[in-house]
């Protein structure tokens, strides 16, 4: 591609002083590159222009592939073949045009934000003695609007595509930011700017204790120096607030003493994702997750990821294996104080549906994940015969331990239980035979994953999972049920509407799902016409509402 690219050059040198700033760049690139073969390029100078890499405690940290650095090298030393900014120009809009039309493997994000937009303005600056650099500068804002725009939403939270490198992102955002500042002659739009603002707070909702990001499997950390260097280009005073009281030396009060904004917690349809927490704290309980047309991964964690990757599952219907069908659709979601919910539906082959809602209680420090499996309309006779299987990834160094006789587990770090999962409509204790249509299934503990089976028949399926993010409560006494559901003094069968009541400790909680209409009907003496209820019970037998879905 780049050879290509440069076919046009003209032979003819430009000026020595543009060689000699070229080639200091280009060394300096290479004096980055480490045995790993990967190049630090974070850290700007006062500036905004080049790397810092005086001190190694100091740099902080975006990391790039190696073969970038060598690219940016070879770009660097064919541009003493130029002789104008036209050319300068050539070479950046031949490079577009063939990322665009996709005649080269398409570029993710990351690879566009670094060739379209960081690598020229980067030359710009080197070349701003020599050229008028301003064409040039036109060409990567015009790259870094488009990008934004299909990158970030409006807060600057990122789509799909873009969270596996949504740290590298954003320091190269701010370098570019900071390079278009300091050349002074077009500024970004105000979309770009509002978008590009809200990534300091986006990142320090993503954080985990050990400074690496949510929804990334990279182990690169994201040092507080970065964040407040973002922060220097804001006014927000709640996002440096927020930092003032969450990094790794907070200032007192600590944040779970201050008023700080808890309305943290959102859903995304447009990038197809969510992220809940309890606390801005970076050891709070924390749930991530993204869906597509090829099924859903989530996070699930507290102060370290537990469960973390793709868990989708596996469903027969009658015998025939059902299949994602078309792209998923946000049913319902609700954040506030109490709890953080989310429903999500994806068509299935032969217009069967699946369900799944996501609970996080910000309170109570559990979450309550459920799959409800909706046949294709039929006549009501006797039903479909289910069958379902989910693997729950562990996120690494994370195990899991199996009681000996009954059916919950627990996950395990190494050194001490960190939560404990319950699957709520299988029987408590494994040597009980399953009763009714439902309720057969088996949930087995593997060194990698923990998987949910369960089967029946039936109209419609519902598959709870209970885990307890409390580590000290994991280790209390426990017990469950399926509690009986009754409508118009009748008991209504598991595939019309099913409800659970879970206690852990001294905490009891319970949950109702309708798999069809939603009808005037009673459980546990709580009367309910909803969809969802969730709520928990008392030490004086009243019940909490923590949730109810319409």
């Amino acid at each position: 591609m780049f050879e290509q690219a440069f076919v046009n050059f003209d032979a003819a040198q430009v000026p020595p002083a543009a060689i000699e700033r070229i080639a200091t760049n280009a060394m300096r690139y290479r004096r980055l590159l480490s045995s790993d073969q990967r190049v630090l390029t974070w850290m700007i100078d006062e500036e905004g222009l080049l790397a810092k890499v005086d001190n190694e405690d100091q740099v902080v940290g975006q990391l790039l592939p190696a073969d970038n650095a060598l690219i940016a090298v070879k770009c660097a030393s064919r541009l003493n073949e130029a002789t104008s900014v036209d050319q300068v120009l050539q070479w950046v809009g031949l490079l577009r045009k063939q990322i665009v039309a996709g005649v080269h493997d398409p570029l993710d994000f990351l690879e566009q934000q670094w060739l379209l937009v960081e690598l020229p303005l980067t030359m710009a600056c080197l070349l701003d003695s020599v050229f008028d650099i301003a064409a040039i500068v036109e060409v990567a804002i015009d790259s870094l609007t488009e990008l934004v725009g299909n990158a970030l939403d409006t807060d600057g939270w990122p789509s799909n595509d873009v969270v596996s490198n949504f740290g590298l992102l954003c320091a190269s955002w701010y370098r570019c930011g900071r390079l278009i500042d300091s050349n002074g002659q077009r500024t970004l739009e105000d979309s770009v700017c509002e978008a590009l603002g809200g990534l300091p707070r986006q990142l320090m909702r993503l954080l985990r204790e050990d400074g690496t990001l949510m929804m990334s499997d990279s182990r690169q950390r994201l040092p507080d120096e970065m964040l407040a260097a973002m922060l220097e280009m804001s006014d927000d005073l709640t996002d440096q607030l927020i930092l003032e009281r969450t990094g790794k030396r907070p200032v007192k009060p600590r944040p779970n003493r201050v008023a700080l904004d808890r309305s943290l917690n959102s859903v995304s349809q447009w990038g197809g994702n969510f992220l809940f927490h309890d606390g801005w704290e970076r050891k709070a309980c924390k749930i991530s997750a993204m869906f597509d047309g090829t099924g859903f991964s989530i996070e699930i964690g507290k102060k370290m990821p537990l469960v973390f990757g793709k868990c989708f599952p596996k469903i027969s219907l009658s015998g025939q294996p059902l299949e994602i069908e078309g792209e998923p659709e946000l049913l319902v979601s609700q954040c506030d104080q109490e709890v953080a919910f989310a429903e999500v539906e994806w068509p299935m082959t032969g217009g069967a549906r699946l369900q799944r809602h996501v609970v996080l209680s910000l309170e109570d420090k559990f979450a309550w994940i459920g799959d409800v499996i909706l046949p294709p309309d039929d006549s009501g006779g006797t039903g479909h015969k289910f069958d379902y299987s989910c693997c729950w990834p562990l996120a690494r160094g994370i195990s899991t331990i199996a009681e000996s006789e009954t059916t919950e587990g627990y996950l395990y770090d190494g050194k001490k239980i960190r939560a404990l999962v319950i699957p709520p409509a299988l029987k408590e204790w494994k040597t009980e035979r399953p009763t009714g249509h439902f309720g057969a299934g088996k949930l087995e503990l593997d060194k990698n994953c923990f998987t949910l089976n369960q089967s029946g028949v039936g109209r419609a399926l519902y598959v709870p999972l209970f885990l307890d993010l409390s580590p000290r409560r994991s280790k209390r006494p426990r017990t469950w049920r399926q509690l009986t559901v009754a409508e118009k003094l009748e008991i209504v069968p598991a595939d019309i509407a099913v409800a659970y009541r879970v206690q852990v400790g001294k905490k009891q909680f319970v949950l109702y799902r309708a798999l069809g209409e939603p009808e005037n009907r009673t459980f546990f003496g709580q009367n309910v016409n909803t969809e969802l209820f969730l709520g928990r019970l008392e030490k004086n037998r009243t019940m909490t509402e923590l949730l109810q879905v319409e």
